[in-house]
């Protein structure tokens, strides 16, 4: 076998491999984006009590993500769910961080003055998210981390009353 042909090969398997990342990536993707989807419809769900007490309004947007995988070059692009929630007169924000972020399957951001939690996404053994509460949005280390529950994201918004 001459160098060229080595070389062919060798760069025939990187695309192979490169184009089998890209579909990888393109699954995760849309089951991410899946993910996210039934997430915000829980979470206006849960927030619905406080809409019809007319102490809350949500509202509700879309935004572009990109992701990086952990393989350099490899992008995940979707639309992504955004909730504009109004309590008290003080706005919270909850819109996801991303797929690939370290020590989860995913992670959603929920701040809004100085609080902030973190709902973070695992997939084994099946779906299941859980909520972190950092008192300020100075602190590295949760005060508290639960599984989410319409009850621990009552208790994460009672910090904003």
């Amino acid at each position: 076998m001459s160098e060229m042909d080595k070389l062919a090969e060798a760069l025939r398997l990187k695309k192979t491999q490169e184009e089998q990342a890209s579909a990888s990536s393109r699954e995760l993707g849309e089951e991410w984006q899946q993910s996210l989807q039934r997430l915000f419809a829980q979470l206006e769900e849960w927030l619905s009590p406080l809409v019809a007490a007319g102490v809350a309004s949500v509202k509700t947007s879309l935004t572009k993500k990109k992701d990086e995988r952990p393989e350099p070059g490899v992008l995940v692009t979707y639309d992504a769910p955004v909730l504009v929630l109004e309590i008290n007169h003080k706005t919270v924000l909850i819109e996801p961080i991303g797929l690939f972020v370290s020590g989860t399957d995913g992670r959603v951001m929920i701040i809004g003055d100085d609080k902030r939690f973190l709902l973070s996404r695992t997939l084994k053994p099946t779906e299941s998210w859980d909520i972190s509460t950092y008192l300020s949005s100075f602190d590295t280390t949760p005060s508290e981390q639960r599984s989410l529950s319409s009850d621990s994201l009552a208790q994460a918004f009672a910090n904003f009353l």
